[in-house]
């Protein structure tokens, strides 16, 4: 029976188009300067060829070792923002001490030899209990475990956390999660006024791992997460939207269908059009997706098919997941534009060295995908040659081959393939992974299986794909904001480009990328001259195709070897 507010249907909705829609069409003069214009061919490049940087050891001021779980990549591409933890022992002991971190730590320069290790900047976390003591209870919150996602303007938004309530008298301890968010704004975290709008099944606004979505129109959308962590894990079914300009909230629903529900984050997808009346793309750990509207947000609606070889019990537990690169073709690559790959999933099960591709325009699942390595918890990170990486990660039977990197290539039927080098150590749970404007994959923290015996990892790498050390285009000129469906051109030296595409600045944490994004946009006529290149391009349509905020632009040569990027604002 469906819950309120929730509509189940029994098969695939048959009043789909399969249309495919051409989302990134552009006014008719980008029209005319693409006739004629073919897309370059798909191009396989072997991943055998990659590296990885020694690891970097982090500490603070006062010598304590610090561990990443959070990471965002900043507007000036140039650095991160870190939220984690910090331990006085590393490797940490049942006696450590613990404290929350945040800092913003500067990328080190592409072709430089990183540090052994860096004193980090530590950063002030404006939480409303800083091991207060009121009376006999004993309250402490946390950023970590929290939404995160850059606004349209650039700032950055962590949702939720942690809060740890003990009782003095009788140690009896509760975890929930925290009822209000914290604003980065390039310079200092601010404590944003108020406090969540919906209120859980135990009366609280509290959120723990809630998945922060940013909408066309630049509103966030804040799904779901955990009121109560312990000792009665509680999930919440509420869902609501904040306005980051205004300061407005409002309430979508408290009785959002259980099916949203991950022990992680619920992964949340903006589609680049409107696929019958829904644009909105959700799924939780039951794998079965859930759809609705941007202009109707509460009109949740399941589609009660898992993924292949469903099995009802934590089949994306431990899942990562990214949408697949939207193309100016669409269908080119076997696929419908807004399709999501999930990959990995519940530890000792077939999930966890399977990946699958859901297809929100015919409502199905394109069939299973055999990887490589058995991991759970791997992060996915959109490469600019339209790649899939899956990094990263832990295998409960100890399989030593989650230190080597792993490709999913769509544009080559999803043939999966094995980086050759090991990064030396294994990242499983709570591990981050950021591409980065120049190429690199930056990696850091991560346990080496998901038990109390193993904690996050005090330390960052970087990651060198193969294409690191081909020949590269090389921008030499390009715009910094973007306009929807206008003409924009970009001069490059080096190999000749043939596609540009557009990557959003990643957010991610718990093997979810709340702001991962793949654009490929139109190319029209590329004129060379004394080694110079000059690439006209279309922008986006519109903000369904890419949500407003920053971007790196990337330009491509014919096989698919990527420039480094600049950083453009889109809308």
């Amino acid at each position: 029976m469906a819950r309120p507010g929730e509509e189940v249907r029994t098969a695939p909705p048959g009043w789909r188009s399969r249309r495919r829609a051409h989302l990134l069409l552009v006014p008719f003069t980008i029209l005319v300067l693409l006739v004629g214009w073919t897309p370059p061919a798909a191009a396989s490049l072997p991943a055998v060829d990659d590296s990885w940087s020694p690891p970097v050891v982090l500490r603070t001021s006062d010598g304590w070792w610090a561990s990443p779980i959070q990471a965002t990549l900043l507007p000036d591409g140039k650095s991160v923002l870190f939220v984690g933890i910090a331990r006085n022992q590393d490797p940490p002991t049942s006696s450590s001490k613990a404290r929350r971190e945040a800092w913003v730590m500067p990328i080190d320069a592409l072709g430089t030899t990183p540090p052994p290790s860096l004193t980090i900047q530590e950063l002030n976390e404006p939480v409303d209990y800083d091991a207060t003591i009121i009376g006999d209870t004993y309250y402490s919150d946390d950023l970590f475990c929290s939404g995160d996602t850059l606004t349209a303007d650039g700032q950055v938004l962590l949702a939720g956390g942690t809060r740890t309530t003990k009782d003095l008298t009788s140690d009896a301890m509760t975890v929930s999660g925290l009822p209000y968010e914290v604003l980065y704004n390039g310079t200092s975290l601010t404590r944003v006024p108020g406090q969540f709008a919906a209120v859980g099944p135990l009366g609280d606004p509290d959120r723990w791992y809630p998945t922060l979505t940013r909408l066309p129109n630049g509103v966030i959308l804040v799904t779901s997460g955990y009121e109560e962590v312990s000792p009665y894990p509680t999930p919440t079914g509420t869902i609501e939207t904040y306005d980051p300009t205004t300061g407005a909230r409002s309430v979508v629903t408290t009785s959002a269908p259980p099916q949203i529900v991950n022990r992680d984050y619920t992964h949340v997808f903006v589609l680049p059009y409107t696929t019958g009346r829904y644009d909105i793309l959700m799924f939780g750990e039951q794998s079965m997706p859930i759809e609705t509207s941007t202009t109707d947000l509460g009109a949740l609606s399941v589609i009660p098919v898992g993924r292949p070889g469903y099995n009802g019990v934590g089949t994306n537990w431990g899942t990562s997941s990214t949408m697949l690169p939207i193309l100016v073709d669409n269908g080119a690559w076997g696929y419908d534009n807004g399709s999501v790959l999930l990959a990995s999933g519940n530890q000792s099960s077939v999930f966890e060295h399977n990946a699958a591709v859901f297809d929100p325009v015919s409502g199905k699942w394109l069939g299973s995908i055999d990887l490589v390595v058995p991991r759970q918890h791997p992060d996915a990170v959109d490469l600019p040659d339209g790649r899939i990486l899956l990094i990263n990660g832990h295998d409960i039977g100890g399989d030593g081959r989650v230190q080597q990197a792993e490709y999913v290539d769509p544009a080559r039927h999803f043939s999966p393939s094995l980086g050759a080098t090991s990064e030396g150590q294994v990242r499983g749970y709570h591990s981050i992974a950021l591409l980065l404007p120049d190429g690199r994959v930056l990696v850091g923290g991560g346990r080496d299986q998901d038990t109390t015996s193993s904690l996050e990892k005090p330390t960052y790498q970087y990651y060198y794909p193969d294409y690191m050390t081909k020949p590269r285009p090389a921008i030499t000129s390009a715009p910094s904001a973007l306009a929807y469906g206008s003409l924009f051109g970009v001069t490059s030296t080096g190999p000749t480009p043939a596609a540009v595409v557009l990557v959003a600045l990643g957010s991610q944490t718990h093997s979810f990328d709340e702001d991962q994004r793949y654009v490929q946009l139109p190319v029209g006529r590329v004129t060379t001259s004394s080694g110079t290149s000059t690439v006209i391009a279309g922008s986006p349509t519109n903000a369904h195709v890419a949500p407003p905020g920053y971007y790196m632009l990337f330009v491509l040569d014919a096989n698919r070897v990527p420039s480094v990027a600049t950083i453009v604002h889109v809308g």
